[in-house]
């Protein structure tokens, strides 16, 4: 098992690393918190055969996004691509976003991304920062 550090490896997949894990035997990388735009980590992961991805829209990314626009890039996304195993991290962020009208908005997208998951038959994976109790 390896951790990588967002301090050291940079925000998102770093192909140096991912090449370090190919060359060692790794057999399987799951790559999440990729956003809507994952198109780097769909990328490599059809360059590499051990690389899965998630993708979904994180609590912080739904103020600037359309819901139906957002969800019908997701569909897109995991239709033209098998790797594509998980919607993620979806979840409700409320230690960042305190205000009721923020939380309501984070339970919509929430709800409908598993959904969409559902749908298309897809894991889940989650985010909580003090929305665990919902």
């Amino acid at each position: 098992v390896l951790f990588r550090s967002r301090f050291e490896d940079g925000y998102g997949l770093n192909k140096e690393r991912v090449q370090q894990m190919y060359e060692k035997g790794y057999s399987l990388l799951i790559t999440v918190d990729n956003g809507i735009k994952a198109y780097e980590a769909i990328d490599l992961a059809n360059e590499y055969e051990f690389i899965y991805c998630a993708v979904g829209v994180h609590p912080e990314e739904i103020t600037s996004l359309s819901l139906e626009e957002s969800l019908n890039i997701l569909k897109d996304l995991v239709k033209s691509n098998s790797k594509i195993k998980a919607i993620g991290e979806i979840g409700l962020d409320y230690f960042y976003y305190k205000e009721d009208n923020d939380r309501e908005k984070q339970r919509l997208w929430f709800k409908k991304q598993v959904e969409l998951a559902n749908e298309l038959n897809l894991k889940k994976n989650y985010l909580y920062q003090l929305g665990l109790k919902e």
